[in-house]
């Protein structure tokens, strides 16, 4: 994990009141989606249309694993109505 995306994972954990009650894959989402976001800005910045490009894929891949967890999450909150 890059430096920035383990920092965003810390300060997520450590900050949000929901962190016992979110899924890993939400958290880690999370934070690969603000770290390509990152990736984009820097890459539109300096030029690097490959940066900007893989900071794009990162953001899609973030919300998808955010969306897993998501799901994840629901099931949880389910099983224990249940």
């Amino acid at each position: 994990m890059e430096p920035v995306l383990a920092f965003v994972v810390f300060l997520t954990l450590h900050t949000s009141k929901r962190s016992e009650m979110m899924s890993n894959d939400r958290v880690e989402g999370a934070a690969h989606k603000a770290g390509g976001a990152i990736k984009e800005a820097a890459g539109k910045v300096t030029g690097n249309v490959g940066l900007q490009a893989k900071g794009v894929a990162e953001k899609v891949a973030g919300s998808a694993q955010n969306a897993v967890g998501k799901a994840e999450d629901k099931a949880k909150s389910e099983a224990k109505k249940a």
